[in-house]
């Protein structure tokens, strides 16, 4: 009985956790779906480089992109973009960034209701569409042993 309470507990702290994350990545698409009306400009890059990141054999390379830009006279920059993801290696994240070397501009889109609100990519990104897709199962998995284990 003792130990069909735990499973139950335990099942319960994993169905709440994949809620949670299940509505933030529900939340993170839909952001990017309305962000495909936002307006656009061009952003002066003022830092890229490569950190490393990590500790105790967990290693990562880290491309950290910083830019500004301005709307309607008003300066608005990101401290860093989440445009990149570590990698394993640090040639794999130069490579990452090179056609970013190249240029001394990119192209940004804002929330024109609220401009310090910005982004490098319109639309869907395939991080948010797989951090739906897997918490959505584990949320379904975790629901399902929830009831069987009931019954």
């Amino acid at each position: 009985m003792f130990d069909k309470v735990k499973e139950i507990i335990g099942l319960g702290i994993l169905g709440v956790g994949s809620v949670v994350v299940f509505f933030f990545f529900l939340k993170s698409l839909f952001k990017e779906m309305v962000n495909k009306s936002w307006s656009s400009t061009n952003a002066d890059i003022t830092s890229l480089e490569i950190v490393k990141k990590g500790g105790h054999g967990d290693w990562r390379y880290e491309p950290e992109f910083k830019y500004q830009y301005s709307v309607n006279g008003k300066i608005f920059g990101t401290d860093s973009s989440s445009l990149f993801i570590g990698y394993p290696t640090r040639g794999l994240a130069e490579k990452a960034v090179e056609n970013y070397r190249n240029t001394k501009s990119v192209r940004v889109y804002f929330n024109p209701s609220n401009p310090s609100e910005n982004t490098l990519q319109l639309g869907i990104t395939k991080s948010s569409v797989f951090g739906l897709i897997v918490s959505g199962l584990i949320m379904t998995t975790t629901i399902y042993a929830i009831i069987k284990s009931l019954c």
